[in-house]
């Protein structure tokens, strides 16, 4: 068994492989297909899993592969490797047949490379791994915790599946990637977005409990959710049912509610950060780390609403978000949860990828439902071209609004 992670565009997705080889190209026959991506062959590279390890061989590929940010020409791999062909990266998760015990790994505290706990130097900068010198430190533990998994990641940090050893409890730690972590006004508007987060107690949104603080490493503890992310539902799937979809919707819409009311604006929605938990509801993450708030008090370095240059995932903001001073609104969010109810109904984007919606900025031709083989009411089709609108006006001005539609529909 092989597990990899493909990270393209700031998002992370799971593969997990059985066997002993993994054939990586743009042809649909390979294992692991990349057909939209550039800059790769149609056979670019293989992993094959043998007793000494697993090794990674180029098949002679136009462009060649990148190891740890390094050209290389392949050969034996280790559980944190990073692999670029072209825009897109694969980490090496694990491997082998058994995965009872997964593979314990720590960020690297100059350049945010996960090494495994064993290895004393970084594969990506060469840099010497020292661990900490307290005596009751297990060195697998970030202090206090228990690190089980790797969850995923992001552009700005890397959860884990933890254990809190004060009270055993099982939850979820979000690592800052060192770089960040270093830059003061930066971690003042992250430990001020801890403290406000930590007040939205909703049974939609992932609770955050707390952060601290290791050496360079700065980290949140917050709620561990059990199941995939919507986004991977879709993936899976195809595509959801109508009513499953404005199910969704439905709970994503009374959280951001619930958070506007709060004074907080979520900035980034997307069906990646709907999480589906172990009885079937959904939750909101990703509040902390990749959005500005309207807080209020915009007097902090780095914190006013309007000092962020970060736009959302291109993908599913708004076309003002594009705009020079832009700022997250709820009517913007609105739109980001129209396009995220097109692709739950349809299994597509509107406008395609973020390199593609980057240059359909208006975005007035939208793409009908049913010319997708969407199997959905006149009337859903209606909410969702309204969710749509091109013109902020004239979209949904609050969740209430959208959520009386919601209701009638559901």
């Amino acid at each position: 068994m092989i597990r990899l992670n493909v990270i393209r565009n700031g998002e992370s997705v799971p593969h997990i492989f059985q066997g002993a080889t993994v054939l990586i190209g743009r042809s649909r026959g390979c294992d692991l297909s990349l057909r939209e991506e550039g800059g790769i062959s149609r056979q670019h590279c293989r992993l094959t899993l043998g007793d000494e390890g697993i090794r990674l061989e180029d098949l002679k590929s136009t462009n060649g592969i990148v190891v740890n940010d390094r050209p290389s020409y392949g050969g034996p791999l280790e559980v944190g490797d990073e692999i670029r062909l072209g825009a897109v990266t694969i980490e090496l998760v694990s491997f082998g047949p058994d995965e009872a015990e997964p593979v314990q790994v720590r960020p690297c505290s100059r350049c945010g490379q996960l090494v495994p706990i064993d290895r004393p130097e970084c594969p990506r900068c060469d840099r010497r791994i020292s661990l900490p010198k307290l005596k009751k430190l297990d060195r697998r533990q970030l202090p206090g915790y228990l690190l089980k998994r790797r969850l995923g990641a992001g552009g700005m940090g890397v959860v884990f599946e933890a254990e809190r050893q004060e009270d055993g409890q099982t939850c979820a730690i979000k690592i800052l990637k060192p770089h960040l972590a270093r830059n003061p006004a930066y971690l003042m508007r992250f430990v001020e977005e801890t403290r406000v987060l930590t007040m939205l107690r909703h049974p939609q949104i992932v609770q955050i409990y707390g952060r601290g603080a290791e050496g360079d490493l700065s980290f949140i503890d917050m709620e561990y959710v059990a199941g995939e992310s919507v986004r991977h539902l879709i993936r899976a799937d195809g595509r959801l049912a109508e009513r499953r979809a404005l199910q969704v919707v439905w709970e994503m819409v009374g959280a951001l509610d619930f958070a506007a009311k709060q004074k907080v604006i979520h900035g980034d929605v997307k069906p990646s950060n709907f999480l589906l938990d172990d009885r079937g509801g959904v939750k909101l993450c990703d509040f902390g780390l990749s959005r500005l708030f309207n807080f209020t008090n915009p007097a902090l370095p780095g914190f006013a609403a309007g000092s962020s240059t970060r736009k959302g995932t291109a993908a599913y903001a708004a076309p003002e978000r594009f705009l020079a001073d832009s700022q997250p609104t709820i009517v913007a969010d609105i739109y980001s949860m129209g396009v995220s109810l097109y692709q739950m109904l349809t299994g597509e984007l509107p406008f395609g990828t973020n390199a593609v919606a980057r240059k359909a900025k208006n975005r007035t031709d939208i793409p009908r439902l049913d010319d997708l083989g969407a199997d959905v009411r006149p009337a859903t089709a209606m909410l969702v071209e309204r969710m749509l609108a091109p013109t902020p006006d004239d979209r949904y001005q609050s969740y209430r609004e959208l959520q009386d539609d919601l209701a009638v529909l559901i």
